[in-house]
């Protein structure tokens, strides 16, 4: 619908880009911000005005549902076929988040069904010498050490854990950790980090992981709540076995 071009040498920030675009395709229309909000809502959404103003104004990055159920509103409306592509045009370089920007030909190229790799050409601005690989594994490093430093102060751990071990429990915590987790923290009235080390230290591997392990492929909801409840036992038993020693 929209003409690709990288009309300006500006880079902004993908949550700014599509609001930019979003906004110019619908008043090219002769759409309101009322008529797409009630067009959004046969794809499962029960938009406001505010919302999709809010969607426009930039002030937060759409996720990809988002971005697709604005394109089919407005493709609906408008009688014309607008592609996730319409949305990111208008910039020579795209912000992904605070330590990613790529070109916007890059950004078109995987929306339309593309490569994802990225190359060089793809990522203004970074020098990508023969030290890359040096540099990328010392950021690698740092965010890996910087994790154990997230450990609420307090925290019951294992009395052996070093500072490696912090470390892979703080990283396995922000990488590795979900609702599975956090909900068998309530349950132990403990917190994620907490439980992730714990389990580590029990089975080498963060709780809902071991869980789904112990559950199987296929498992039933019956499946899942019995090996929580059966590891949840041991838990316990280990931190009771802890505080005797």
């Amino acid at each position: 619908m929209a003409a690709n071009s990288d009309s300006t040498g500006e880079t902004i920030s993908l949550g700014v880009l599509i609001g930019r675009n979003a906004r110019r395709l619908r008043q090219q229309a002769g759409i309101g911000l009322d008529e797409l909000a009630q067009a959004a809502r046969p794809y499962g959404v029960n938009w406001t005005v505010s919302r999709v103003s809010d969607i426009e104004s930039g002030r937060t990055t759409p996720g990809i549902a988002v971005t697709i159920t604005y394109a089919a509103a407005l493709s609906l409306l408008s009688e014309t076929d607008v592609a996730l592509t319409d949305l990111v045009a208008g910039a020579a370089s795209v912000e992904l988040n605070d330590g990613l920007v790529v070109t916007a030909s890059a950004l078109r190229r995987i929306l339309g069904g593309g490569s994802t790799a990225l190359v060089p050409e793809d990522l203004p601005g970074i020098d990508l010498g023969e030290d890359t690989g040096e540099r990328i594994a010392a950021a690698v490093t740092a965010a890996f050490t910087s994790a154990g430093n997230e450990i609420p102060p307090g925290s019951r751990l294992p009395a052996r854990l070093n500072d490696a071990g912090r470390a892979a429990v703080g990283a396995a915590v922000r990488w590795e950790t979900g609702l599975t987790d956090q909900r068998a923290a309530r349950r132990m009235d403990m917190n994620t980090h907490e439980v992730t080390a714990w389990a580590m230290h029990l089975w080498g591997r963060p709780f809902g992981k071991e869980r789904d392990r112990r559950a199987g492929e296929n498992a039933t909801a019956q499946d899942r709540g019995r090996a929580t409840r059966q590891m949840m036992t041991e838990l316990r038993a280990a931190l009771a076995e802890e505080e005797e020693k």
